[in-house]
This record gives C-alpha cells, structure tokens and sequence, in this order.
C-alpha cells in the first residue's frame, strides 16, 4: 500500500513538471495603442476589446470580444515575443503617450510591466494575436 501512495505521489509530481508548469504559471497582458487587451495563459487567449462608448472618439471599436483555445506552438510564439519584448529596454517608454501599448507578465505572484513604442517586434506580436481572432 505503502509502494502504491509513494508511485502515485511520484507520478503526480512528474507530471505537474517541465513545460507545462511553464506553460500555465504564466500570464501575459497586452494592451494595444487602442486599449484593446489580450489575456494570454497556458492554453488560452482572451480579448477584451474597446467600446465604442470608452474610446476617446465615442465611435471606435475594438471589435468582438473572443476566448479561444491556444496551440502549445502559438503560446510558445507569444512568449518568445512578449520575453524579447519586455527585455527590448531601447524599446520602453516611461510615459504611456499615444501609439504606446502595455505588456505585461505575471509569473508565481510576480509582475514585469513595460509601455512599448512602436517597433518592428511589437507589430509582429499584434499580427500573431490578431490572427486570432475569429472575425
């Protein structure tokens, strides 16, 4: 009885290793220059878009709001793009301006949070979540 708690502990434990506690212990945000916001976890994304009742014109709207299930390649993308995004320090601005977008990323309660100008990276990251969207 003894042998058969201490496999299913050590089976448990090795499962719950490696990628996949990568993979859900982090959380990317990504505010894009219009407010609209992707929620980036494990295997799924969430887009909040804006209203056309919160953006600063009154018309402009983000689009539909969607969650859909990520590939465990398309999240690798992201994260490989938001990492080399939040350590492009040449990239960050102090002062959220117009055209700027937020990233951020919180892992194991702690938060890395940048404003991001312009740049060839950045638009790459919004083609690859936009290329989510259903619509």
């Amino acid at each position: 009885m003894r042998g058969t708690i201490v496999m299913m502990l050590l089976l448990f434990s090795i499962a719950n290793t490696g990628c996949a506690s990568f993979k859900t212990s982090i959380v990317y945000t990504y505010t894009d220059m219009n407010n609209n916001t992707y929620h980036i976890s494990g295997n799924k994304v969430r887009f909040d878009p804006v209203t056309a009742s919160e953006s600063s014109s009154g018309y402009y709207s983000g689009g539909t709001p969607f969650a859909c299930i990520l590939s465990e390649k398309s999240f690798l993308q992201i994260a490989s793009l938001a990492e080399s995004l939040l350590d492009a320090s040449e990239t960050h601005r102090t002062k959220r301006a117009m055209r700027t977008a937020i990233l951020s990323s919180t892992e194991n309660g702690s938060r890395r949070s940048v404003i991001l100008a312009p740049s060839e990276a950045r638009e790459t990251l919004e083609t690859l979540l936009a290329s989510l969207r259903p619509d």
